[in-house]
């Protein structure tokens, strides 16, 4: 909240957070505003996973048929952090608690 925001954007600020919780507080934190907070939930929004891992590995799967005896060979935590460069955006708000956006 800016030093001389309006009431208006203060209470509208509140309702968001309220209405989302911490993953509201954290998006408003993340893109600096409302709109943009509100844009990336309503359109970009992937969904909740335990970990940045889980979320490469269930859209790999998802995406592409890996042949069995290539399944343990496949580096999940390597494509994770390779989303979270280019693809995505990761919120973590606690152990096993990764709420993932796509980066656009």
């Amino acid at each position: 909240i800016e030093e001389y925001s309006d009431i208006k954007t203060v209470a509208a600020l509140a309702s968001f957070i309220d209405e989302h919780g911490e993953l509201g507080a954290e998006l408003i934190s993340h893109y600096g505003d409302l709109e943009g907070a509100e844009k990336a939930l309503s359109e970009c929004y992937v969904g909740s996973y335990d970990s940045l891992k889980d979320f490469a590995q269930s859209i790999t799967e998802e995406t592409t048929e890996i042949p069995a005896s290539l399944e343990y060979y496949i580096d999940y935590d390597a494509i994770a952090r390779d989303l979270e460069i280019n693809d995505v955006i990761a919120i973590e708000l606690g152990y096993d608690d990764v709420h993932v956006f796509w980066n656009r």
